[in-house]
């Protein structure tokens, strides 16, 4: 994965220069248009960006499912093994290995006050605070399971932060014929904010002493796939519908486009909703829906009864959609009057703010009389749409 990621990032960066090679020229008064090569080359890049971006979309989505069923494997969900093997910080992993060891000895150790005396993790009134490399790699896991938290925008501002939205609804600037001596008429762009605060919450997981002490059990990679788990449902609802007065998500975005029905898509809805972005902010798209919109979408037949969007079905459907990645989720909202069933665009655009960075507690003694042992996380963040021209939703008809 990582090693897709990279190519990504040098694919956009490629796309970025082709474009800064036509600003350039056009500066110095010269075509901005492409030559046949920048043209031949962006569109071979575009198709390959496209391509990473559905494997990417695939693969984050059948590790996720094998989470959820218990079947990653070491070095796929209950990864012991997240760290960089190409970034040389031998020191950074050892540390990585000397908490992981740490916190392992702790979990299987006696309870008894010896051995918390000799515990190498800090210690909080009611148990002990985990080492940084332990919640990074949660958060590392929750980055691969959850697509929508990962595609955000994200910052680390402490307190409340505020970006400037252009608002061109009211007054924009106009463009048209004038005669001499006539005065202009000034317009200008207005200027909104979106202020992102911070709003906490908590997480609690109780662990079997039973299951701990079974020395076959990856302890650790239990405690950090099941925090990374709760943390995906919680942040994937906030992501995508938001919560009242708290967290937003992108579907709460302003650009929406009306289904033609109230109980079913049609093909001309999607194409209608990919069409509410603009070409210039294609690249980073993808879909959202519930597993049961999938369904039905590849369902779709034309007027000879074939299948729209696969007519071989001897092989595995695709999992693309107009050309961009389909993600599925159960948090989305299911096709039904007056929902917003489907989403189209780039997630960057909507930004989350870390207030307050995640802190992790394994808690012993407050459940040793259920003979377990409690692991609370608390993190402090907000979500807001600062970008809206990357997102759009479809609504379905009101009945």
């Amino acid at each position: 994965m990582k090693k897709l990621y990279e190519r990504r990032a040098q694919i956009i960066d490629a796309l970025d220069k082709i474009n800064s090679d036509c600003e350039e020229r056009a500066e110095k008064g010269e075509s901005a248009a492409l030559t046949d090569t920048e043209a031949a080359e962006y569109d071979k890049l575009s198709k390959e960006l496209d391509g990473l971006n559905a494997l990417i979309a695939r693969k984050e989505q059948t590790r996720a499912q094998k989470i959820e069923n218990g079947q990653a494997e070491k070095g796929e969900g209950t990864n012991e093994n997240d760290t960089d093997e190409g970034d040389g910080d031998e020191q950074t992993r050892a540390q990585e290995k000397e908490d992981e060891e740490a916190f392992r000895a702790y979990l299987v150790s006696q309870v008894n006050e010896r051995a918390a005396g000799e515990s190498k993790l800090s210690q909080g009134a009611n148990g002990a605070i985990l080492p940084k490399t332990i919640a990074n790699r949660i958060i590392d896991k929750l980055e691969n399971i959850c697509d929508v938290y990962q595609r955000a925008t994200k910052y680390h501002f402490k307190g409340t932060v505020s970006f400037p939205v252009i608002d061109d609804s009211a007054d924009d600037v106009v463009v048209g014929y004038q005669d001499e001596f006539a005065e202009l008429t000034s317009h200008v762009n207005g200027f909104t904010t979106v202020d992102l605060k911070g709003y906490l919450f908590g997480a609690l997981s109780l662990i079997s002493i039973s299951l701990i002490n079974n020395t076959d059990i990856d302890v650790v990679g239990i405690v950090i796939t099941r925090m990374a788990l709760g943390l995906k449902r919680f942040l994937e609802q906030q992501c995508l519908s938001g919560t009242n007065d708290k967290m937003s998500g992108i579907l709460s975005t302003k650009n929406v486009k009306t289904a033609s029905s109230a109980t079913a898509i049609t093909a001309d809805d999607l194409i209608s909703l990919q069409g509410m972005i603009i070409d210039a902010l294609q690249s980073g798209c993808v879909w959202y829906m519930h597993p049961e919109t999938r369904e039905a979408i590849r369902k779709l037949k034309d007027s000879d009864g074939d299948y729209l969007l696969s007519r071989d079905l001897s092989g595995a459907f695709p999992n693309l959609l107009l050309g961009k990645p389909i993600i599925v989720s159960d948090k989305m909202p299911k096709i039904g009057a007056g929902n917003k069933a489907i989403f189209y665009g780039d997630p960057s655009g909507l930004f989350v703010n870390i207030v307050e960075d995640m802190s992790v507690t394994v808690l012993r003694e407050k459940y040793h009389t259920m003979h377990a042992i409690g692991v609370d996380l608390w993190a402090e963040m907000d979500s807001k749409i600062v970008e809206p021209q990357k997102l759009s939703v479809l609504q379905m008809k009101a009945s």
